[in-house]
């Protein structure tokens, strides 16, 4: 299937997805007949057994008589498919797509039809779910993952949607931070307390309806360039809100300073739990054509091999100037929590002082930040922000903080002695 990409011979990093070929080879695959569960198990396993696959569908559907006819259905609109190629963004740009458009990469994607492509220089993600055993694996959280694509395909056959929402025009934009827009972080006098700030420990991020952006905490390779049987928040993000999986095939690696936005991206289904304890949870009724939706920021984190790693000064100016590319593209309202923490190893509070201070830069009006459950966190982070309000801290101020850490101490107490120490700033 190496064909549906097309690389330009005199610049390897440029392809694009040969959009018209992988729906010719989808309904192919597809045929005639009615797509009965085994006949669709049959064609994305070329013969090969789907536990996955099959639970999913005995999850999400009453009866196998729905699921043939959404299946049917979506074989109907690919057919009606008029794209031709969609660009893969490797540099700065943008691809604009119908949802009509997104649905038809999307079920190619389901029918494992768009392959992976690596390029000397890029590496970029596929649509295929098979290729990583998510359709044969029988744990919870791949049956989840699957069952939520299975609920986006039901919406998306719906006749509300194709009344409501067909037409409508998502953004897929890749950004890139130039050198001379980097701020002196150093240097900066803008104030913390600027920021309203909101903390919760109870919503989730995708809770935060007021936010004009919703930060992805993703990894450089967007959700890991595949699909697995895995639930952190950018693959429940991308779960939920299923036209994110475009991002495998349209964007390469992301590099130091880039970023990726997607505007007007729907939530299909919820969820419960979180990691091992992801569910799908169907959504009965999808948000309002006419109510605004958020942006997503793709912001990758470093991975902090050690504690230490993370309060190297390259490495704080690398996280300032990653979340600062993403922050000044989200409009006056961020919706945000423990980016670059859990798997990444980061210091919760380190990324709490890192948010804040590139909200402040960005002159964000409001920061609406999860802590997802944790109470405790909840507590700490709003004790240091008090801190630095009652001390009038500056962007510049917090910098110094980071970097004169010494490990002596806990880097919360570190934090609140260093600016309440008169003469004031101290760090």
């Amino acid at each position: 299937l190496q064909f549906l990409y097309f690389i330009d011979p005199t610049q390897r990093a440029m392809a694009t997805i040969q959009v018209a070929k992988c729906v010719k080879n989808v309904l192919s695959i597809m045929g005639k007949s009615p797509l009965t569960p085994a006949a669709v198990e049959e064609q994305i396993g070329k013969g090969k057994a789907l536990a996955g696959f099959r639970k999913a569908v005995e999850v999400t559907f009453k009866d196998e008589d729905q699921f043939t006819d959404v299946a049917n259905k979506l074989r109907d609109s690919l057919s009606n498919s008029t794209l031709i190629e969609v660009p893969v963004l490797t540099d700065p740009g943008e691809v604009n797509l119908t949802r009509a458009e997104c649905r038809d990469l999307l079920v190619c994607g389901f029918w494992n039809a768009i392959p992976k492509l690596s390029t000397e220089t890029h590496e970029i993600g596929d649509m295929s779910l098979i290729n990583y055993g998510v359709f044969h694996d029988r744990h919870p959280v791949a049956v989840a993952r699957i069952s939520c694509f299975l609920e986006y395909f039901k919406h998306v056959t719906s006749d509300d949607w194709a009344t409501n929402h067909e037409q409508s025009t998502l953004t897929f934009k890749r950004d890139s931070l130039k050198a001379d827009e980097e701020p002196s972080w150093k240097d900066s006098q803008k104030k913390i307390s600027k920021v309203k700030l909101h903390i919760s420990s109870e919503d989730k991020i995708e809770g935060f309806l007021k936010a004009s952006s919703h930060v992805d905490f993703a990894n450089k390779r967007l959700q890991i360039h595949k699909n697995i049987a895995s639930a952190t928040q950018e693959e429940v993000l991308f779960s939920i809100k299923q036209e994110l999986m475009l991002c495998l095939p349209l964007f390469s690696t992301l590099d130091d300073n880039d970023v990726v936005t997607v505007t007007n991206a729907l939530q299909y289904s919820s969820y419960s739990g979180y990691l091992e304890t992801f569910q799908c949870v169907p959504l009965e009724r999808l948000q309002p054509s006419h109510e605004p939706l958020p942006t997503i920021l793709a912001i990758d984190a470093i991975v902090s091999f050690t504690y230490d790693y993370q309060f190297r000064e390259d490495r704080v100016i690398r996280e300032l100037n990653k979340c600062f590319a993403g922050f000044r593209l989200g409009g006056g309202t961020v919706g945000t929590g423990n980016w670059g923490c859990g798997a990444f190893g980061g210091d919760h509070l380190l990324k709490f002082l890192q948010q804040l201070m590139v909200a402040s830069e960005c002159d964000v009006e409001t920061v609406y930040y999860s802590t997802f459950l944790n109470d405790r966190l909840k507590r700490v982070l709003l004790s240091v922000y008090k801190v630095i309000v009652e001390t009038d801290a500056t962007v510049a101020d917090l910098y110094r903080c980071i970097l004169s850490y010494n490990k002596k101490s806990a880097f919360d107490s570190h934090v609140t002695k260093e600016l309440s120490t008169p003469p004031f700033p101290s760090c």
